[in-house]
């Protein structure tokens, strides 16, 4: 069976961070990307680093956002 990833686009990742449960982290984009844990965490990092999204918590290991909301709770 062949498994076909939505490429990684800005517009693509960033559409698919405001579609899935908050918060959300690197596993949730390299199960729908089929791209590198180390990949999707520097390309999550980059729209933190863009304000696009913003760093709820971590670990050691691993890093978890939400995107940023406005005051009535719409993305």
């Amino acid at each position: 069976m062949t498994t076909f990833y939505m490429p990684m686009t800005d517009e693509n990742l960033i559409a698919f961070v405001h579609s899935i449960p908050q918060p959300f982290g690197s596993r949730d984009v390299m199960e729908e990307f089929g791209m590198s844990q180390s990949y999707c965490a520097n390309r999550l990092a980059a729209l933190r680093d863009r304000g696009l999204i913003r760093q709820e918590g971590h670990t050691k290991a691993w890093q978890w956002y939400v995107v940023e909301v406005d005051g009535d709770g719409a993305r």
